[in-house]
């Protein structure tokens, strides 16, 4: 359900110690557990066409990099698991969309230089950006790719960005900021509506819960204001109104953040869309964003 909601769309399953003394790279017991496995990944929502099932061993490396040499094993005639990554197609970079850049660290060197991740767009040397959520023009000075100058970083580029910014405190830019093309700025806001999927939990969540959100390089305090909707496995409303949810379920509901953040709808922009929920050290909830609100009551 994790990778479902994280936006990993093709699965490559890999039955491992088929060269067990038990198994002998035994058809059967490849097929059988093909089967049980088969209807779980189903319900987290992957179609037939979106899994692959792949004998091997990892001890040996058999069908990992090379064929399978055991003569046990020559009822299998697909690719090894390289194989089927390497033909696996990227996805779209979206290079011709309006620039984002993630933040993840600042620190000062002679200047304020900004460490992230060029999410879309292409980022030039000269521009000037916004940086959200303070709204604040940036001149990008410099950006320097593993040791390098370049003029230009692509989609997908991790950077080094030096920046000239009029600003009294730096330390207000902080993980979770974003550079963004000043005519095509991120929604802010901490009010929005979301899908949960609920991994683990002590006990059941109710509306007033409260856990960390991440997104991107964000952390914020996140509440569930309320429960909207329960969803069976397909995605259909199973109640309306519910008063909690249990572990393993899936619901609707609306959400707030401590401080307003950079966030979109998942159907609008995946990356910043996609967020997970922590609490004492574990994954309780991965949701996406249906639609944002208007902010209530935020520290901007």
């Amino acid at each position: 359900m994790l990778a479902k909601t994280c936006g990993i769309r093709k699965l490559f399953v890999l039955v491992n110690k088929m060269d067990d003394s038990t198994v002998e790279w035994d058809q059967a017991r490849y097929d059988d557990i093909i089967k049980r496995v088969t209807p779980y990944l189903k319900g987290c929502g992957y179609t037939k066409k979106e899994l692959d099932f792949l004998p091997a061993s990892g001890y040996t490396g058999e069908n990992l990099v090379r064929p399978i040499s055991d003569p046990r094993g020559a009822w299998y005639s697909g690719h090894t698991l390289i194989q089927h990554l390497d033909e696996v197609p990227l996805p779209p970079r979206e290079e011709d969309k309006p620039v984002v850049v993630a933040i993840s660290e600042r620190y000062s060197d002679m200047g304020v230089v900004l460490l992230g991740k060029v999410e879309r767009g292409v980022l030039e040397t000269g521009a000037t950006v916004l940086l959200q959520p303070h709204n604040l023009p940036v001149e990008v000075t410099e950006i320097n790719v593993e040791g390098k100058v370049i003029a230009q970083a692509h989609t997908g580029f991790n950077v080094r960005i030096r920046i000239r910014v009029d600003i009294d405190d730096e330390s207000t830019i902080q993980p979770g900021s974003v550079l963004v093309h000043p005519d095509h700025p991120l929604e802010v806001t901490n009010h929005f509506t979301a899908q949960l999927i609920v991994l683990e939990h002590r006990s059941i969540i109710t509306a007033g819960w409260s856990g960390i959100l991440h997104l991107t390089s964000t952390m914020e305090e996140c509440q569930i204001t309320s429960i909207i909707a329960s969803l069976n496995k397909a995605g259909k409303v199973d109640e309306k109104l519910p008063k909690f949810v249990k572990p393993g379920s899936r619901c609707v509901c609306r959400m707030s953040t401590t401080a307003a953040l950079p966030i979109t709808a998942m159907k609008d922009f995946a990356r910043f869309g996609r967020f997970a929920i922590r609490d004492e050290g574990r994954t309780v909830a991965v949701g996406i964003v249906v639609r944002t609100l208007p902010p209530v009551g935020a520290d901007q």
